[in-house]
């Protein structure tokens, strides 16, 4: 996660982003020790992607769900960013 990108110059203003960037790692894997990560899907509202990729770094497949186009557009690009396969993004 030390290396992980995210795409700045294509957030979208209605998409959600950790803004904390410091207290974001704890926040991802409190979230990931609370998801359990053992069933093969893993599904969450995405928002930018962060926490959904963050996620498939220890899961088998990630579908992340947002409400929002421009941010499912934007977490798309992150997973392409970070070269995430094995996540489904969708609105």
């Amino acid at each position: 996660m030390n290396t992980w990108k995210i795409w700045f110059s294509g957030i979208h203003p209605k998409s959600f982003y950790q803004t904390n960037t410091e207290q974001a790692p704890a926040l991802y894997k409190k979230t990931r020790e609370f998801a359990g990560l053992r069933l093969r899907k893993r599904m969450t509202y995405t928002g930018t992607g962060t926490i959904a990729l963050f996620l498939a770094a220890a899961s088998k497949h990630v579908t992340g769900i947002e409400y929002v186009e421009e941010a499912v557009l934007d977490a798309r690009q992150n997973a392409i960013e970070n070269k995430v396969a094995n996540a489904t993004l969708c609105w």
